[in-house]
C-alpha cells in the first residue's frame, strides 16, 4: 500500500505507531523521493489494523493506493491537523 503527499513533499519521518493485535508485524518506509511511504505487504484479517504515524514537510494531501482483497475501497478514519516541519517546530519549541 502506497501513501502519496503530493508533489514537492517530503517525508520527514514514517513508523508503525500500533497494531491491533500487537503481536502483527508491519511495517512502513519512506520511499527515496521522500513524496510517498510504503508499507509493506502484510496479512490481516477484519478485525486487525495498522496505525501509522507519518511527519511530512510541505504536505499537500494525501492518497492512499494499493488492493486489499476483500475491500472495496481504503477510506481516511481521522486526518491529523497539518503543519510544515517548520510550523510544527515553532508549536512545539
Amino acid at each position: 500500500m502506497t501513501f502519496s503527499f503530493g508533489a514537492g513533499a517530503q517525508a520527514i519521518e514514517v513508523q508503525v505507531a500500533g497494531t491491533s493485535p500487537t503481536t502483527l508485524q508491519a511495517s512502513v518506509k519512506a520511499r527515496l523521493d521522500g513524496a510517498k511511504a510504503v508499507i509493506a505487504p502484510v496479512l490481516l484479517f477484519p478485525e486487525d489494523s495498522v496505525t501509522l504515524s507519518m511527519l511530512v514537510n510541505r504536505y499537500k494531501g494525501l492518497k492512499v493506493e494499493g488492493r486489499i482483497a476483500g475491500v472495496k475501497d481504503i477510506r481516511d478514519v481521522k486526518e491529523r491537523i497539518e503543519y510544515s516541519a517548520i510550523e510544527w517546530a515553532k508549536r512545539v519549541f
